[in-house]
């Protein structure tokens, strides 16, 4: 497996132009129903540390 070497963006770094760019990548996604709640990933990451912690 390999990781990409793409670096996140930060909202602040990019111009608006970029960030309707990146916005629209995802978009496919969404019109698929592939989404998830805040609450659910919020969720998700809690049981992941809550796993490394033992």
């Amino acid at each position: 497996m390999k990781l990409s070497k793409i670096e996140p963006l930060a909202y602040g770094s990019i111009t608006k132009e970029r960030f309707d760019k990146e916005i629209e990548k995802g978009m496919p996604d969404v019109k698929a129903g592939k989404v998830y709640s805040a609450d659910s990933i919020e969720a998700e990451m809690k049981r992941g540390l809550e796993n490394s912690e033992t």
